[in-house]
């Protein structure tokens, strides 16, 4: 499975003075484009073609993106 994607985020950053920060962010992730491939050997032509639609069913599919603790420093 490859997909193209673009994520938008919002968030909240905590800066001291000393340059130390702090942050959290949200966003989803919008799928642009997908290609899902499926090679399995022995499965019968039913079960491949179900798996192959479930793959690209979920390929299409959006998530949340989820940043719970972002660390750093400011120079």
């Amino acid at each position: 499975m490859s997909s193209t994607f673009v994520a938008p985020e919002i968030g909240w950053r905590w800066v001291w003075s000393s340059g130390l920060f702090l942050g959290m962010d949200l966003g989803w992730q919008f799928v642009l484009s997908d290609k899902a491939t499926l090679e399995a050997n022995g499965a019968s032509v039913g079960t491949q073609q179900d798996v192959q639609d479930q793959a690209d069913r979920i390929g299409k599919a959006g998530v949340p993106v989820l940043g719970l603790l972002q660390l750093g420093w400011f120079f």
